[in-house]
């Protein structure tokens, strides 16, 4: 799994684009990443509600786009998420 922080992007539709940043997270089982997002990507979007960030998939990564406290709290959460996959536990919406 590969991280790193990237420049704010342009297109986002936060409030104040200045504070925000991005982190990028590449997973490398595209199989569990599948199982990581859920049916519809509803892991994702409960994962943005939750924590007022947003995510965008493309292909085997990730893009959390936030502020950087919720934006490390979602790559916390997601990398922990993904590790349990790994070791063969399920993921559920709790």
């Amino acid at each position: 799994m590969v991280t790193s922080t990237l420049p704010p992007s342009a297109d986002t539709s936060v409030s104040d684009p200045d504070k925000l940043t991005e982190t990028l997270i590449e997973f490398p089982d595209n199989r569990l990443l599948v199982e990581l997002c859920g049916e519809f990507d509803r892991n994702l979007a409960d994962i943005e509600q939750k924590l007022g960030v947003q995510i965008l998939r493309r292909g085997n990564q990730l893009v959390i786009i936030g502020d950087e406290p919720t934006t490390k709290a979602a790559e916390d959460m997601l990398t922990h998420l993904y590790e349990r996959l790994e070791e063969g536990r399920t993921v559920e919406p709790a």
